[in-house]
């Protein structure tokens, strides 16, 4: 939970599919709500995701479909 965070922790959500109502729109309802969290880059096995999101699609990854999205406390 977000509550139990220090100053400057992370959180990171993560799904295995591929519908924007369970990644995006999660992750920008989070925000709306969570107005001391933003999201921050991040890099993983050479890729780079500088808006903190990450869609792993299968017909590029060979592999099943994932959304991660990093945010980071700021207060």
């Amino acid at each position: 939970s977000s509550l139990y965070l220090a100053s400057g922790g992370e959180l990171i959500y993560s799904t295995c599919t591929l519908n924007p109502r369970e990644n995006e729109d999660n992750v920008r309802r989070f925000l709306e709500c969570h107005k001391d969290f933003e999201l921050t880059p991040f890099s993983v096995s050479g890729i780079n995701a500088e808006d903190g999101t990450y869609t792993v699609l299968p017909h590029l990854s060979h592999s099943d479909g994932f959304f991660i999205a990093k945010m980071r406390l700021v207060k």
